[in-house]
């Protein structure tokens, strides 16, 4: 689903899901709906509607979303870690990063896979990637001791063809 569209003003066709929904709260928010009017009356040239604050908005969505998966892998203790490399459209490589544990919820065991970021791989080599995965499970308090299964995709340096990738565990 799109955040931003092409848009990013207020009362605009294609302003997409965020500013359409500030929008829509202001026909049901009296606070909202002020702010909103000020807005369109240039009386208020800070509205906090901006892209930039837009962006913020979802990196802090994406740090909740992320620390509430981290602390369910930290309850689980035990995860198997996926990554898979491929070229975003400025052709820099990205390692995508994919964790899968058991949850127990009531007298149920749930296998839970969740994505926790990409990373921009730099060395493609298997010991550049490994250094990756490994410095990417740091930064995210994901003990490596604890991991306890490995998932790649075809690439040759994960499967240990070129400078061992697995080795390096």
């Amino acid at each position: 689903m799109a955040f931003r569209g092409t848009s990013d003003k207020l009362f605009q066709p294609n302003n997409e899901n965020c500013l359409g929904l500030v929008q829509l709260l202001g026909k049901y928010d009296d606070v909202m709906a002020e702010h909103l009017s000020q807005i369109s009356k240039k009386s208020n040239r800070k509205h906090y509607c901006s892209h930039e604050i837009q962006d913020q908005l979802i990196n802090l969505m994406a740090n909740n979303v992320r620390d509430t998966i981290i602390a369910n892998l930290h309850d689980a203790k035990y995860y198997s870690i996926i990554t898979d490399c491929t070229p975003d459209i400025s052709k820099s490589e990205q390692m995508s990063f994919t964790v899968r544990f058991v949850e127990k919820v009531g007298n149920s065991i749930i296998i839970k896979e969740h994505f926790i970021g990409f990373k921009t791989a730099t060395d493609s080599t298997g010991l550049g990637l490994s250094q990756l995965m490994l410095q990417t499970l740091k930064d995210n308090n994901i003990e490596f001791t604890d991991c306890r299964g490995q998932g790649y995709d075809n690439g040759a340096n994960m499967k240990g063809k070129i400078k061992e990738f697995r080795q390096n565990y």
